[in-house]
């Protein structure tokens, strides 16, 4: 199952089912007025609410764990929105059914984005470094700035698998490779910084 912010992002998906060959067919939610066969289920975060229970009946299909991505996951992440905090009680409903990963080349805009899957990635809860979400918020206040912090976190979520973060594509770009000499001063905040 696949949750998404945008409608246009179900031919994306279709593109990245398709070039993966895994050979399976993509039921876009929006369509539906039955439970899908075998599949991805896209779901955009806007259909989410209204389509619950035809996501249900499509989890309750499966016998083994089912994989669930949310695309653009960072739009997802207000608890206090209708379709936030739906999709926060699903998850938790359901967590043992589903392997989550997120999709987003824009991980979290700040840490407080990160309340809504950071059990289920393993940052906190039982399994993860910190107990609670606050723990997590409280431990990640660095001189550094939150920018640091999110960019060590998301770092760590895809060295584990549980995020998969595209950058932009530089088709087409050019550029000029320049030598500059540094002095001592640059070098040694380089070093300090490094």
């Amino acid at each position: 199952m696949r949750g998404a912010r945008d409608e246009p992002v179900v031919v994306d998906v279709q593109r990245d089912v398709r070039d993966t060959k895994l050979g399976v067919r993509v039921h876009d939610v929006r369509e539906l007025s039955s439970t899908p066969g075998p599949g991805v289920l896209f779901v955009p975060y806007t259909s989410f609410k209204r389509k619950l229970d035809l996501i249900k009946r499509f989890l309750g299909k499966e016998t083994a764990k089912m994989p669930i991505i949310f695309d653009e996951s960072h739009k997802a992440t207000n608890l206090k929105t209708a379709v936030g905090g739906c999709v926060a009680q699903f998850l938790e409903e359901h967590k043992d059914q589903l392997h989550v990963t997120f999709f987003s080349a824009t991980f979290a805009t700040s840490v407080k984005d990160l309340e809504l899957y950071s059990s289920l990635v393993g940052l906190t809860g039982c399994d993860g470094g910190y107990g609670t979400f606050e723990k997590l918020r409280d431990a990640t206040k660095t001189k550094g700035g939150e920018e640091a912090t999110l960019e060590f976190l998301s770092a760590e979520l895809v060295r584990r698998g549980r995020l998969i973060s595209r950058t932009l594509a530089f088709d087409g770009v050019e550029f000029e490779e320049h030598s500059v000499k540094l002095d001592d001063t640059w070098r040694a905040q380089h070093d300090a910084a490094a």
